[in-house]
């Protein structure tokens, strides 16, 4: 009898051999698999299954979970633009056969503000960490519908998106009681032409960066133990954008990418905050860090953030 099951790769499952792989296992809580970009079709029914991790999913005709004590699941889409699976069905579908679903990760080129319309109305109200990756087409009224569907988020993820300083006031405003992760790496509208200061030089005044949004939202959450805003302060004429990092997250640079100036400097005061990532922020060339919690901190390939301006 099964009680968790991992996969490396399920590309001899087709059709419905999934499906009935897991009804056979009536044990079944935990199932992680990758490889799955032939399946086809997906339809789980479950009693006993918690956890479900999908990876390499790819045009999909149909997904369907009948899965009423899940608390957590996690799809990745195949990210080379081909992949047409209708994600407004699926997540609408969640709130129906998935009452209890607390996780939710979606990483998916086709993430749109439709697919969180759609799963802001499937009522899980119990839900605490959502992560909705890669969707350039999500936007600030985006941001919104989750603040006013989802209110005790613990963790954030909107990586790759589409908000702006808007998204992040209503965040800050919605969630400074619970909110301890935040991820908005590659999020090229984010600005901070109201965080400026107008003391300094014209150059500098210019120059319209994230960092006063992250300045921002560290001030106004209060329980931020991570903080994610790589590549959001690039230096415009970097041509080597695309780091490590990048190709980790599953996301590029695009040609309209809204690349901020370079010289930017970043003030952070937060005393719960433990993990900070700036990967990839080549616009940045001075960090201020008053973080007694902070263990970990990412400055991959900020090139112009040299010792002595941190």
């Amino acid at each position: 009898m099964y009680s968790s099951f991992t996969i490396l790769t399920c590309a001899n499952f087709c059709r419905d051999e999934l499906g009935r792989f897991v009804a056979d296992k009536r044990c079944l809580t935990c199932l992680k698999m990758e490889g799955c970009s032939n399946l086809g079709g997906l339809v789980l029914s479950s009693s006993s299954l918690s956890t479900l991790w999908l990876s390499d999913l790819n045009s999909l005709s149909r997904m369907v979970f009948n899965c009423p004590n899940l608390r957590e699941i996690s799809l990745e889409f195949s990210r080379n633009g081909n992949d047409c699976t209708d994600l407004i069905a699926t997540v609408h579908g969640l709130g129906r056969s998935c009452p209890i679903l607390q996780i939710i990760h979606i990483a998916s080129v086709r993430l749109s503000h439709a697919v969180v319309l759609a799963l802001t109305a499937s009522n899980l109200r119990g839900l605490r960490m959502l992560s909705l990756v890669l969707g350039s087409e999500i936007t600030d009224a985006s941001v919104a519908a989750i603040a006013s569907s989802f209110s005790n988020l613990e963790l954030l993820d909107l990586s790759g998106s589409s908000i702006s300083d808007s998204g992040i006031r209503m965040i800050c405003n919605v969630f400074p009681e619970t909110l301890s992760r935040l991820l908005l790496a590659l999020c090229p509208n984010i600005s901070s032409s109201n965080f400026l200061d107008y003391s300094v030089n014209k150059w500098h005044f210019l120059s319209v960066s994230t960092i006063g949004g992250i300045q921002f939202a560290t001030a106004q959450l209060p329980l931020l133990e991570l903080v994610d805003c790589g590549m959001t302060v690039c230096d415009s004429n970097d041509e080597s954008l695309i780091s490590d990092e990048t190709i980790k997250h599953g996301m590029e640079k695009g040609p309209n990418s809204n690349l901020h100036l370079i010289h930017q400097k970043l003030i952070i005061k937060h005393s719960k905050l433990k993990k900070l990532s700036l990967w990839g922020c080549s616009g940045l060339d001075a960090l201020y860090l008053n973080c007694p919690e902070l263990n970990d901190l990412n400055l991959n390939a900020c090139k112009n953030l040299l010792p002595g301006q941190q």
